[in-house]
């Protein structure tokens, strides 16, 4: 842990901390940080008519020309399936102003079509569940297309193999919270950090700050990879959500008198 102040060495096996004076010193453990994330495959994509293509499959239809744009594919494949997340970024600004859209199509055995993803979302991962279906998440909803400005709206949308439309999550459970973000996978849940904010998403509000929000509804929660169900483990605290070596997930926070970690599954908390 390197902290503001100095550096920790924590133990997730004993749960222990050890202050390390040098910090020359420190162990580096490389952590796997897709958390359950499905790895995907980069298509090559031809861009001609102001249209993107994969080989002969039109994807999607722009209104910049071919020059102006750089857009960037990877499919993400399942026994039942496969869907394509499809960054398109427009290249007229200079970097790191450089606007985006995003699109997720389906690919079936009779073509490519596309999902009603909202373009403004910024794409957090595919997770998938034990039933064929797959979880899609986004981080920060985008109102100027942006690649640099995001308010803290986020969501996850479920799919399942042969369905119209993207479930979101958000909307199925919009009487508890209005903000749902995936963290990662471990031992067959999905975990999320949620949130309810007294704002609307889709009526001109471009961020989340300021907006009350609600401490009861608010926190993280899991999502059952075979079931779906979801349920509350602990209420919100504003720190770096991580799964340790062993799948354990923990929450390393600073805002606080003391440092602390959270163990999520059992609720210890860790001072420093």
């Amino acid at each position: 842990i390197d902290s503001y102040w100095c550096a920790f060495l924590f133990d997730t096996e004993n749960e222990t901390i050890t202050h390390i004076k040098n910090q020359e010193e420190i162990p580096r453990n490389e952590l796997d940080l897709t958390y359950g994330r499905m790895q995907g495959e980069t298509l090559e994509l031809t861009v001609k008519d102001k249209s993107i293509y994969y080989g002969e499959d039109l994807l999607v239809a722009i209104s910049y020309d071919a020059e102006k744009i750089l857009p960037e594919a990877v499919e993400y494949k399942t026994s039942e399936g496969s869907i394509i997340q499809l960054v398109v970024n427009f290249t007229d600004p200079r970097p790191p102003y450089t606007p985006h859209n995003e699109y997720m199509l389906v690919k079936t055995e009779s073509g490519i079509r596309p999902l009603d993803w909202d373009t403004k979302n910024n794409f957090n991962g595919v997770f998938a569940d034990n039933n064929g279906g797959y979880y899609i998440g986004s981080s920060g909803y985008s109102p100027n297309n942006m690649s640099r400005w995001s308010n803290s709206f986020s969501d996850i949308y479920y799919y399942t193999p042969g369905a119209e439309k993207l479930i979101s999550l958000s909307e199925k459970y919009s009487h508890i919270i209005n903000s749902m973000e995936a963290l990662g996978v471990s031992e067959n849940k999905l975990y999320v950090r949620a949130m309810w904010y007294d704002a609307q998403k889709y009526q001109g509000i471009s961020t989340t700050q300021g907006a009350p929000i609600s401490a009861v509804n608010s926190g993280f929660y899991t999502i059952d990879l075979t079931s779906g169900e979801l349920e509350k483990i602990y209420p919100y605290i504003d720190g770096m959500f991580y799964f340790a070596p062993n799948g354990t997930p923990y929450c390393f926070t600073e805002y606080a008198r003391r440092g602390r970690i959270i163990n999520f599954n059992t609720g210890k908390i860790i001072e420093y």
